[in-house]
């Protein structure tokens, strides 16, 4: 399988994702201290995996070099950097390839791996006892996990014996060299546990990142500006989502509610309110009932106004 083919199969989102090949580096891994720090997180080798070839290093909008398809769906986020290298898993010595993306910032690392890790992939832990753990979505040729400031992905390129185990030591390797601790951004606290849908959280900073998984009618929506944040989760069907965005000020929040009550149409089942600087709504829920219970257990998790 062309790696062309397998982006499109496991991600599902933007067409073209241009990995068919090793590329020409974008530049030596020493211009910088980001492109230094994450092309050092790439392990040369371990029992079940063995690097082949250089790394390779591409910043800003040099990614579309690496990434042509849905380079754009990185950068919505506050991407910096990203390292990679080809890997044989042993002992078969399948082809493989691992993924450092340096986002800027822990939201941002966790938001991206939340658009594109599929929702149906088994939830692993990889890495060393302790605080370097880290939780994973792993299939039967991939692996990926948000920890601190970095994304991180490891691809095979066919199913057999050991891949996984190797995929798994790969991964592992990579966490245990990342600092400190995983976490889900704070935003994502604000929706309520109950009946949420496993594996179907996402962050996101920008409607394009939205579109991938709550494609509202309109041109943006919810009026996102840069620096705000939004968190939604699966409470039903696939179409049932509820959500809520912390915007940088008070009437930005109220300008992206009225913009979102017009673009559902005053739709009972998809209501949303604000709260000082935060906008929560559901949409398409199963009943307006339902939606309204939803939209009330946010609306009591949010931060109380002084």
């Amino acid at each position: 399988m062309s790696r062309t083919a397998l982006c499109a199969a496991l991600l599902g989102l933007l067409a073209g994702c241009g990995r068919d090949g090793p590329t020409e580096p974008a530049g030596p891994a020493n211009q910088g201290d980001e492109r230094v720090a994450a092309a050092e997180l790439l392990p040369e080798s371990d029992g079940l995996f063995s690097r082949t070839g250089d790394i390779r290093v591409f910043a800003g909008r040099e990614l579309f070099d690496y990434i042509n398809g849905y380079g754009e769906l990185h950068l919505s986020y506050n991407f910096q950097v990203a390292a990679t290298a080809d890997y044989k898993l042993l002992p078969g010595g399948a082809d493989a390839f691992a993924d450092v993306y340096d986002m800027g910032g822990p939201d941002d690392a966790w938001g991206i791996f939340s658009i594109v890790a599929p929702e149906d992939d088994e939830r692993v832990e990889v890495g060393a006892e302790g605080e370097n753990r880290v939780r994973a979505a792993c299939s039967s040729m991939s692996i990926q996990f948000a920890k601190g400031r970095y994304y991180v992905k490891a691809e095979a390129f066919e199913v057999g014996g050991g891949i996984r185990e190797g995929l798994l030591a790969l991964a592992g390797a990579i966490a245990d060299a990342i600092e400190g601790a995983s976490a889900v951004p704070d935003i994502v606290g604000y929706l309520p546990p109950e009946g949420l849908v496993e594996g179907s959280v996402k962050v996101w900073r920008t409607d394009l990142a939205l579109r991938q998984f709550m494609p509202l009618s309109g041109e943006d929506p919810l009026r996102l500006p840069r620096g705000a944040l939004g968190a939604a989760g699966r409470y039903g069907g696939r179409a049932h989502w509820a959500f809520v965005i912390e915007y940088p000020s008070e009437a930005e929040a109220e300008a992206a509610l009225t913009a979102y009550t017009e673009a559902v149409g005053g739709d009972g089942a998809s209501p949303a309110r604000r709260s000082g600087s935060f906008v929560a709504g559901v949409w398409r829920a199963s009943t307006d009932e339902d939606a309204q219970r939803i939209l009330d257990s946010i609306s009591d998790r949010l931060p109380r106004r002084n």
